[in-house]
């Protein structure tokens, strides 16, 4: 199955997540959004910016709309947005990500969240 992209992010909806998340070796940063959000517009081309760059490392991030896919929004209990977490395939874990909404900080985080652990 083809995942959609949008300037380099993923768009995932409640069909594609599970596959998604899966097939992420180590795991993949979300963002829950509203398309009605000011905040989310805002920092929509920043998430876009991270995406490119991180795409040149071979790694992707997502977004999910959380107004069409309100099952996954209430299932990983988000209600502010934007919302970026962290999932991991192995045990189905989520990490809220706090640090810094810049290009760099994201594209930091997720090269370092993707080295294989020991």
């Amino acid at each position: 199955l083809a995942i959609e992209k949008d300037n380099w992010v993923l768009v995932i909806n409640d069909d594609n997540f599970k596959q998604t998340v899966s097939e992420s070796p180590s795991g993949i940063l979300m963002e829950f959004y509203t398309p009605m959000c000011d905040h989310c517009k805002k920092f929509e081309p920043t998430y876009a910016k991270a995406a490119a760059e991180l795409e040149k490392k071979g790694l992707s991030i997502g977004k999910i709309d959380a107004s069409k896919n309100k099952n996954l929004a209430k299932r990983f209990g988000v209600s502010s947005y934007p919302t970026l977490m962290w999932m991991k395939p192995k045990d189905g874990s989520k990490q809220k990500y706090s640090g810094p909404r810049t290009v760099d900080a994201i594209v930091e985080f997720v090269s370092r969240q993707s080295l294989p652990s020991f």
